[in-house]
Order: C-alpha cells, then sequence, then structure tokens
C-alpha cells in the first residue's frame, strides 16, 4: 500500500501593543496558557520583545539567550535547539524568550 504524509497543522495567534504597558504581555501569557488547558495540544509562546519582554517573569521562569541565537542564525534552528530553548511551563507549553541586556 501507498503511505500516507501526515499533515499537522496549526493556528498562530498574534498579540501586540502600540506602546509599553498596555496589558499585551499579560493577554498573550494568559491566552497561552487557556489554549494549552483548554484544547489539550501543545503550544508555543514567543515573546519577540527581547529588552523588555516580561513573559517569563510572569511565568516564573528565567530565559536565557537561545532565542537570540535562533533569531540571528536562522539555519541553526532545528528541533534539538528549539528542544532547548524553549522554557517548558507545565505539559503543554514551552515558552521561547530572551531576557538582553539594554
Amino acid at each position: 500500500g501507498q503511505a500516507e504524509a501526515s499533515h499537522r497543522s496549526g493556528r498562530v495567534v498574534a498579540v501586540y501593543g502600540v506602546r509599553g504597558g498596555c496589558g499585551a504581555t499579560t493577554i498573550a501569557v494568559n491566552l497561552a496558557l487557556q489554549l494549552a488547558e483548554v484544547s489539550h495540544g501543545h503550544v508555543a509562546l514567543l515573546d519577540l520583545n527581547l529588552r523588555g519582554g516580561t513573559a517569563g517573569m510572569m511565568l516564573g521562569v528565567r530565559t536565557g539567550a537561545g532565542l537570540r541565537v535562533a533569531l540571528e542564525e536562522p539555519d541553526r534552528v532545528d528541533a534539538l535547539l528549539l528542544d532547548r530553548t524553549g522554557i517548558p511551563i507545565g505539559e503543554r507549553l514551552r515558552l521561547f524568550a530572551a531576557e538582553e541586556p539594554l
């Protein structure tokens, strides 16, 4: 028989604020937590504010430099780098964030 290709699909939800302090991170973090719980699917939360992102702080984790490396060198991005860069938050949520000095 002929093997059928397995296709995975996902959705992208973007949350952004026009200025600091408008609550976009709070909404994004809580939405990611809710989606992971309700959908029973895997959720990735990407905080692209490298110099002031507070998603890690809101979730009680420390971020590293892995996201910066992935953004600066996209050719290096593979499953292993994503696994090492993503910070597990529970069973179904992974945070991708960095906290760079000003």
